[in-house]
């Protein structure tokens, strides 16, 4: 999706998509959702880069070559306060968590009247500060992914960032100790997605084009 980037809004989804699956999001911690959420929407001062163990300032011009991005939640659904999740930079040009989270902060933090406790899902549009929703997020997806993904994204729009992170970390034989730590997936009365559910779910699926 980054690379079909065209308006702000289409950058700015491509790169909340990039940094939001890294960390196994929740919808309501990168987009703008509808109706009250006890996890909030996540913020400039949420993220804080390091270098060579030393903390980077955040208009610092090599940010994207941070040693580590570290999200702090401070307040979520599950009770946690104050829960840092770091995750280290890729040797990938693209799939980074690091460049992912610092192309965004720099590109907020260059739009007039932003700052710390700027939403992480603010883009410039016409002069005017927007936010990215988890409906805009969705539509531009569906306009990229195949039938398989548009089944799944029906049921639970933007938790695609979350769940199929947790998948795949499984699929390379994570512990569940690890996902539940790196995710805050905690036991809340929803089982953690199992590879084996998801495969079975969609075993008799085909590949198509959503446009199709």
């Amino acid at each position: 999706m980054n690379k079909v980037n065209r308006t702000p809004k289409d950058v700015a989804c491509g790169q909340l998509a990039g940094g939001a699956f890294f960390y196994a999001m929740r919808s309501c911690e990168y987009t703008k959702v509808s109706g009250d959420r006890r996890t909030k929407l996540l913020e400039i001062r949420n993220f804080e880069f390091f270098r060579d163990n030393k903390l980077m300032d955040l208009n610092h011009p090599e940010l994207h070559l941070a040693d580590v991005c570290v999200v702090t939640s401070f307040f979520q659904k599950n009770d946690k306060q104050d829960d840092s999740v770091p995750q280290h930079r890729t040797f990938d040009p693209v799939l980074c968590p690091v460049k992912c989270w610092a192309s965004v902060i720099k590109r907020i933090l260059s739009y007039p009247s932003t700052g710390p406790n700027t939403p992480i899902n603010t883009y410039l549009k016409d002069g005017k500060l927007c936010q990215v929703s988890s409906k805009m997020l969705l539509d531009r997806l569906r306009a990229v992914i195949n039938r398989l993904a548009k089944m799944f994204l029906d049921s639970r729009p933007t938790r695609w960032a979350r769940t199929p992170s947790v998948l795949v970390q499984q699929w390379l034989c994570t512990s569940l100790m690890f996902l539940s730590i790196q995710s805050c997936w905690l036991a809340d009365g929803r089982a953690m997605p199992s590879c084996d559910t998801f495969a079975n779910k969609y075993k008799n699926s085909v590949l198509v084009s959503p446009t199709a």
